[in-house]
């Protein structure tokens, strides 16, 4: 494919690689130049931080719903995975985002960075209005179809009516942010992002569980207005920075949305989505074998809560590097260094899986601490800390899975990683579920080995794909 560069740059095919970066700023260079620890460095551990507030968060959300009742704790363990699904289009604008930017971004092409930020910001603000009204549409039905109880049926849709709302402005403030780490400035989504989570949970105690106790519908309010608060300081900084005419609204307006540019970024952005929707329709599955056992409801609240232990301690952490392994990869194939592109990519792959090493040990003798904490119900409480102690050991390798799937993204080379992804997280947890449970008699511990399976089975494809390198020859 042809890609223009600006006025320092010819137009040539393939990928950008003929190009001095020109951004203003430390971040300018060091994502091409610098030594791959300290490029590793200066972007995992803003993105990292980033992740663990928003770890941190789920957490007290966590505990938030555990003081509601053992209804409201199931309803947002799978409302959450319905939010997260809803929200699809916007990962993958997102995806394609940072892969079309970071090009443009390590070639030096000031001009086409600006134009890409704005054609996804206003793709941004199309798509997840679309998903708001269809998921506010189909919310109950989609509940009722998983197999919820009478009461988690009600407590979802509640659940989902306010937080389905707050798309729009987080949709924004998640494509700024992907615009600024594209750029290599991950300092500035960490502190806005840092700033909002605190403002949520702040917001939630009060709304939730304090003077006002609005109940569950409390958390919904305090998303809307926080995200709306962190969009407005996105577009503050943005405005000060070498991109900062991506917030120019009447050139954006003016230009009006291109749908070649909305192609750009959903062909690479939707074989990532999908990689996500996989994650979260195998989750789903898992909700829907579990409503089969005795006493599904002490099943389903263990695995809302183990699964959200796992998004703080693991699937958290690794997506913030995922994120700066994205970004890396699509500035040093920009500048035309695929070679350290595959290096930078090993090295992050290996500091993910050696921090998962300690964070499974963790899990394994802690998991009756945490569990009580997480769990008011004993019962509930007894599931979950089997299910950590079972599923803890192959966090390792979730991680090579979820960084190295980034770090792919950041090429452009997506397709492959969503058959891997859906075949493991789809396919075959599903399927093992099933059997194993079947196996066990209705146990649910037959779900959690299903889980464990799974994941190795995907950190090994995805580390065999890296491997191979068909990845370095990706355009965008």
């Amino acid at each position: 494919m042809e890609v223009a560069y600006s006025n320092q740059c010819r137009t040539v095919p393939g990928p950008l690689s003929d190009c001095k970066p020109e951004l203003d700023g430390p971040e300018a260079a060091i994502l091409i130049n610098g030594s791959p620890w300290a490029v590793i460095w200066h972007m995992s551990w803003p993105l990292t931080l980033n992740m663990l507030a928003l770890a941190l968060m789920n957490l007290f959300e966590g505990w938030i719903a555990g003081r509601l009742g053992a209804d409201a704790q199931a309803a947002m363990g799978i409302g959450g995975q319905l939010w997260f699904l809803f929200m699809m289009m916007t990962l993958a604008l997102s995806a394609g985002t940072t892969a079309v930017v970071s090009r443009f971004c390590g070639a030096g092409d000031i001009q086409s960075a600006v134009q890409a930020g704005r054609q996804s910001l206003l793709c941004a603000l199309l798509l997840s209005s679309g998903a708001t009204i269809f998921g506010l549409l189909m919310c109950r039905f989609v509940l009722h179809s998983l197999g919820a109880s009478h009461l988690v049926e009600e407590q979802g849709v509640v659940y989902l009516n306010m937080c389905l709302l707050s798309m729009v402005p987080y949709t924004a403030l998640w494509i700024t942010n992907s615009i600024f780490r594209a750029s290599g400035d991950a300092y500035t989504p960490m502190i806005t992002m840092i700033l909002v989570f605190g403002l949520i949970m702040l917001c939630e105690l009060v709304l939730c569980v304090g003077p006002i106790n609005l109940g569950i519908k409390g958390i919904g309010i305090s998303w809307i207005l926080c995200s709306a608060l962190g969009v407005v300081l996105n577009v503050v900084k943005m405005k000060r920075s070498s991109l900062g005419a991506v917030c120019d609204w009447r050139a954006m307006l003016c230009d009006g949305m291109s749908l070649s540019w909305a192609r750009r970024f959903l062909i690479v952005g939707i074989p990532s989505c999908i990689q996500d929707l996989a994650l979260i329709g195998g989750s789903l599955g898992v909700f829907l074998v579990l409503s089969k056992i005795p006493q599904p409801l002490i099943s389903q609240a263990a695995w809302a809560a183990g699964w959200r232990l796992e998004e703080t301690l693991t699937l958290m952490p690794m997506y913030g590097l995922n994120l700066a392994a994205a970004a890396i990869v699509g500035q040093n194939l920009g500048a035309g260094k695929p070679e350290r592109a595959s290096s930078c990519g090993w090295r992050v792959m290996a500091l993910g899986a050696a921090v998962n090493i300690f964070v499974a040990l963790a899990m394994a003798t802690q998991a009756p601490h945490i569990a009580a904490l997480l769990c008011a119900n004993d019962a509930v409480a007894s599931s979950c800390t089997e299910y950590l102690r079972i599923v803890c050991w192959t966090e390792p390798l979730f991680a090579c899975w979820r960084i190295l799937s980034g770090a792919m993204q950041g090429a452009g080379y997506t397709c492959v990683p969503m058959f891997a992804t859906v075949f493991s997280f789809a396919i075959l947890r599903i399927s093992l579920a099933v059997l194993f449970l079947h196996l066990s008699h209705g146990a649910a511990i037959g779900v959690w080995v299903s889980m464990a399976a799974s994941t190795v089975v995907a950190g090994l494809i995805m580390t065999y794909f890296w491997h191979r390198g068909k990845w370095q020859s990706q355009p965008v």
